[in-house]
């Protein structure tokens, strides 16, 4: 070994034996857990708000398009009329004149 190691372990202190009895976890350790339950609790309060603002109901309804007529209009199918396009197709052109 080199100089430098046997000066620092020479200089160096023996430890003191630690009594089993007498290990305790300490202050730290309790505010440590204090501080990470309440992060815990804020951010389950939080994801409860974001997941009560989700509206599942919404996509169904987009996807279903708009409701069909009631009753006897004159674009309903039972008057001749005719259907509505489904949603997101183009709209139809108007005929050409030849």
């Amino acid at each position: 070994m080199n100089i430098v190691t046997w000066v620092l372990l020479d200089a160096t202190p023996a430890p003191k034996p630690i009594d089993k009895s007498r290990v305790e976890p300490g202050w730290i350790a309790l505010v440590l857990l204090v501080v990470l339950g309440g992060a815990v609790a804020l951010l389950w309060f939080s994801l409860r708000k974001q997941l009560g603002r989700i509206d599942v109901g919404r996509h169904l309804r987009e996807r279903a398009g708009p409701p069909p007529p009631v009753g006897g209009g004159t674009n309903s199918p039972a008057a001749g009329g005719a259907s509505p396009p489904p949603p997101g197709s183009p709209p139809p052109t108007p005929p050409r004149d030849t």
